[in-house]
């Protein structure tokens, strides 16, 4: 996977984003399974995020324009 800038803010502005989603406590049997429930479900949507990014990343820069190209 190639380096590319990814900004840990913008990880969790997006991930906060999707908490409303997630399941209640209350949906488990003890505090730890929700624990790990939701270190799992951040686990996984950091790898989608970082995914995303790259898929991102590598379209704008196949789209660009060298600006020297006409010279």
């Amino acid at each position: 996977m190639a380096e590319f800038p990814v900004r840990a803010r913008d990880f969790a502005a997006a991930y906060i984003q999707t908490l409303p989603h997630a399941r209640k406590e209350e949906e488990f049997a003890n505090y730890e399974e929700f624990v790990e429930y939701l270190d799992n479900r951040q686990a996984t949507y950091f790898r989608e995020f970082l995914r995303a990014s790259q898929y991102a990343h590598e379209e704008v820069n196949r789209y660009k324009v060298d600006d020297n190209e006409d010279e």
